[in-house]
């Protein structure tokens, strides 16, 4: 048994006199990204601040990350303090997979789940981005030359260093660091792919056969074994693609500093009078 499904939502009209409904935010050091309605955008829209992008269309509300980076006198990309669309958390298409099989008086099913295409805030990659927790810091050390262009739309050239405190090259001092006073600033920077593909449920049962059955006072008997949550594949750095800032909320695409999905193992006697 599978089915499947394609999303293409957008928010047509809202309230007369209301430009956009908001949803909520989450609070991530110096900026918050947040959700919100607002007519011709998608429902999962993301918002917060980016990267300049050199040439975007200045009356857009979505990033437009195919244009260069905007590149600073300072040699850094230049932060866009005014909020756009930096992800969608609604995804793309989703699929679901059940199949069971019955041998004798065995039987074997599982259940797979298939969600593409979906954005999400990892809050945990933006506070470790802060500390030096995550991979994507071991260049703290590094001199580099951002790929981007300047104010005039020539290539930037100019090297700088992403660590904090003076260079030891050329003893500028750059302050706090860029995964600090860049990164971190930047939503966009934590907006990642949460696609996955989870194994998100095997079963195995034995039945007791009818012979056996008609010397007892039962009309039937089964024994189970169900596991939860077997396999993950996803892009996702955080623990679990699935998660969202709290039960009922509407902020589907801002993940705080969630727990990691759990994993169970049950075990089921059903009898049948």
């Amino acid at each position: 048994t599978s089915n499947f499904t394609v999303n293409r939502n957008e928010v047509v009209s809202i309230r007369d006199g209301v430009d956009a409904i908001f949803l909520g935010n989450i609070a991530a050091y110096i900026n918050r990204p947040f959700m919100q309605l607002v007519p011709g955008q998608s429902y999962g829209a993301i918002w917060g601040t980016s990267y300049a992008r050199f040439g975007a269309d200045p009356e857009s509300q979505v990033l437009d990350s195919s244009a260069p980076v905007l590149i600073g006198e300072n040699g850094f990309p230049v932060i866009n303090t005014t909020p756009l669309i930096v992800g969608d958390a609604l995804p793309d298409w989703t699929m679901n997979i059940f199949n069971q099989f019955n041998y004798r008086n065995w039987d074997f099913s599982f259940n797979i789940d298939f969600v593409i295409g979906v954005d999400k805030y990892n809050k945990l990659d933006q506070w470790d981005s802060a500390f030096g927790h995550t991979e994507k810091t071991l260049n703290r050390t590094d001199y580099v030359v951002f790929d981007g262009v300047t104010a005039d739309g020539s290539p930037n050239t100019r090297r700088v260093w992403l660590g904090q405190g003076v260079d030891p090259e050329e003893g500028i001092n750059y302050g706090a660091g860029f995964h600090r006073n860049y990164y971190r600033v930047a939503v966009e920077q934590s907006v990642e792919d949460a696609s996955y593909i989870k194994l998100r449920t095997i079963t195995l049962g034995y039945s007791l056969p009818q012979s056996m059955i008609d010397r007892l006072p039962l009309r039937s008997a089964r024994a189970s074994v169900t596991a939860d949550n077997i396999l993950l594949w996803t892009p996702w750095s955080q623990y679990d693609p699935e998660a969202f800032v709290s039960s009922g909320s509407n902020l589907i695409g801002l993940v705080d500093l969630a727990y990691p999905g759990t994993r169970s193992l049950m075990f089921s006697l059903n009898f049948s009078f």
